[in-house]
């Protein structure tokens, strides 16, 4: 949908320029659907972290998640981190200093 406002926009703007005669988005509606996000409880959250596997590797799985539910982070951005983008902060403690993988932006 981000990509239709953009390019709507453009064609209003095309169209204000007189480099097209007609906009071909001037009658198409977005349609922005309302989703109800879904957050784990902090009991949730405490089963999950206290739960017990018998393969080491569901183990490691369920520390990854809790780790990225606590930083706020998604897969895929928890999953780039490495050693280099621990850094000392000004308070003296180790920080996490990376990039969103979707967005580019700092966190």
């Amino acid at each position: 949908m981000k990509h239709m406002e953009r390019f709507k926009k453009m064609m209003r703007l095309a169209g204000d320029l007189d480099w097209i005669e007609k906009n071909p988005t001037k009658r198409f509606k977005l349609r922005f659907d309302k989703v109800d996000m879904v957050y784990l409880t902090k009991l949730e959250l405490e089963k999950i972290k206290n739960e017990t596997f018998e393969k080491p590797v569901l183990s490691i799985n369920r520390d990854v998640f809790i780790f990225a539910c606590y930083i706020g982070l998604t897969y895929s951005d928890v999953k780039a981190l490495t050693k280099n983008h621990v850094h000392i902060g000004v308070d003296g403690n180790k920080w996490i200093y990376t990039r969103r993988s979707k967005t580019n932006t700092a966190v």
